[in-house]
């Protein structure tokens, strides 16, 4: 149903400062009043300056245009119409605009002083049909969007309109349109008034850049807004699966398009050794969701947690970790063996242990690098006595062979130049391009570290290596992290925090870039710690752990295990 009648006008120029001498300063506010008609097809455009003290503005008026993307973003060649009386500092000015039947046009009021210019809101303006627009750029966060429209027009039209947004994917749709193979629209909602309104687009795909306008379908006519306008979704999480158990401090690694993960603790507390388990799982990102996670060997070794988990060819490698003796009066135990575990044969076989008693220890970290292993830092425990390390050893598959690299160096903080050669524990590492980079963890005392190192493996059985400090972490300190590398970049979160608890921040890191810590998405599953997290080609995965939420107002802390798998898409 069409009507002739003016639909209502409104434009708002928002304050602005247009000087800043402090003895002289304006603040200009230029109102527009609801249009008057004049005559058949046209319009007076009623409008006000309020807010100056010590001037008049130079000139003001109004702006307009058909097309609404130009007016908002003021593009060249737009229509000025200046008011025909220019008011005496405060007052009120107008102007005459004559429209055609049927014609949409969008305006902003503006006003001068000297050579600054301000401008008001976009605002539509029709004799005789229901306006929809988008307002406001979209808000995004993981896989779904809120993006705004507004219906004008609905009130005069005096018929219920059903309404909401209309969306594709810039690749299937430029312009959405309700119907059009692939555009997606959200859920109809109806309304009898003018108003602003917004909805949800929910379950995107990410680094995709989608097109979106906003509809209202009234009795004969379904109107849209004029402009399309666009977001991207970039990286982000979803919850793709479930582990067979809740644990904490396993191991998880990706190895020949799989995954697998297992053994650790099934106790929010301490870990004895009837907490612990051998159970061992592969991860077929590929199959069905409820097969996806399929029990392979038992671990053959001692049962242990916080062991160093690498994979190198076809071989995924355990190594260090530790136990709670109750024979030992219920210390911790390091473990002094470790094992390697094949995929194509299904079996676990014990490795060569390295021929150093100082060498085993828990919560020690290791990396690849140019077919070889790293593994090193942590701590031991002997006597209940903690000692921080931060040496490092070499593994060489070929010949099953370890030796002595150079020990891992700790910067305290960025302002401290100084490099001390002490232990860290349950730092977190990854590789990238056959580079490791190891960071982050805590030095005895519970100081928690954001520096980061890069380590250059030797090239001679002479060399030991180097180490060279690429930079502090511009988060906060932790241990109990997850890290993993995708293509060739790391990627580091989760965690604890001594004064901030379990967290759940997310970051990436480029070592090409000047400022190489970029944050991302936060870890949808909660904040928490102790997860297992690996790579398989271009996919993340995060899962398990251990939470803690305050309970009895404050009196207590409550403990929990999870289970549950996330998926991260990193940005393209």
């Amino acid at each position: 149903m069409r009507n002739n009648r003016l639909a209502p006008l409104l434009l708002l120029l928002f304050s602005s400062c247009l000087d800043n001498n402090l003895d002289t300063l304006e603040f200009v506010v230029a109102v527009t009043e609801p249009p008057t008609p004049i005559d058949v097809g046209a319009i007076q455009l009623n409008g006000r300056v309020d807010g100056l003290n010590l001037e008049s503005v130079d000139s003001c008026g109004f702006v307009w245009s058909e097309d609404e993307k130009a007016i908002r973003a003021l593009s060249p060649g737009l229509a000025y119409i200046p008011a025909s009386v220019r008011p005496e500092r405060n007052g009120p000015f107008n102007a005459v605009f004559r429209l055609k039947q049927g014609q949409i046009v969008f305006f902003r009021a503006w006003a001068a002083l000297g050579e600054r210019r301000v401008y008001g809101e976009v605002e539509p303006y029709s004799l005789d049909q229901i306006i929809v627009m988008n307002t406001n750029e979209a808000t995004v966060f993981n896989d779904s969007a809120h993006v705004r429209g507004r219906l004008v027009g609905v009130e005069l039209q005096n018929t219920k309109v059903r309404y909401g947004h209309v969306y594709a994917p810039e690749h299937v749709a430029q312009i959405p349109t309700l119907g059009l193979p692939g555009c997606l629209a959200t859920p109809e909602l109806e309304t009898l008034e003018d108003k602003t309104f917004e909805s949800g687009l929910l379950g995107l795909s990410f680094n995709t850049t989608y097109r979106f306008r906003a509809y209202a379908i009234g009795l004969q006519d379904t109107f849209y807004s004029q402009t399309v306008d666009t977001f991207r979704v970039r990286d982000g999480w979803r919850l793709v699966d479930s582990f067979p158990v809740s644990f904490k401090d396993g191991l998880g690694i990706g190895s020949g398009g799989n995954g697998y993960a297992g053994l650790g603790c099934g106790n929010t507390g301490n870990c004895p050794q009837n907490d612990l388990s051998p159970a061992f799982w592969s991860f077929d990102p590929g199959a069905p969701a409820d097969s996806r996670w399929q029990a392979a060997k038992a671990f053959e070794g001692v049962r242990r947690t916080n062991m160093v988990s690498l994979a190198l060819g076809d071989t995924v490698y355990v190594i260090f970790g530790a136990y709670s003796d109750p024979a030992a009066g219920g210390g911790i135990s390091p473990v002094t063996n470790f094992y390697k575990y094949v995929p194509a044969t299904n079996e676990w076989i014990k490795g060569a242990q390295i021929p150093d008693p100082e060498a085993f220890r828990t919560g020690a970290v290791g990396f690849v690098s140019k077919g070889k292993l790293y593994v090193g830092a942590g701590v031991k425990y002997p006597n209940n006595i903690e000692e921080y390390h931060n040496n490092f050893w070499e593994y060489t598959p070929a010949t099953s062979s370890w030796r002595t690299v150079a020990g891992l160096p700790a910067r305290i903080s960025f302002f401290d130049t100084q490099p001390y050669f002490i232990g860290r524990y349950e730092a977190a590492a990854f590789s990238i391009n056959d580079t490791g980079y190891v960071g982050g963890g805590e030095i005895k005392g519970g100081i928690q570290l954001t520096d980061f190192w890069k380590f250059t493996a030797p090239i001679s059985p002479q060399d030991s290596g180097k180490w060279e400090l690429i930079g502090f972490f511009p988060g906060l300190g932790r241990v109990d992290a997850t890290a993993f590398s995708i293509g060739d970049k790391g990627y580091y979160g989760t965690g604890y925090n001594t004064q901030s608890g379990y967290l759940d921040d997310f970051w990436e890191f480029d070592p090409t870039e000047s400022d190489p810590w970029k944050k991302r998405t936060p870890f949808l599953g909660g904040r928490r710690g102790h997860a297992f997290g690996f790579s398989i080609g271009s996919t993340g995965y995060l899962g398990t752990g251990l939470s803690q939420k305050v309970i009895n107002n404050g009196q207590n802390l409550e403990n929990t295990l999870h289970r549950d798998v996330w998926m991260y898409t990193p940005e393209q």
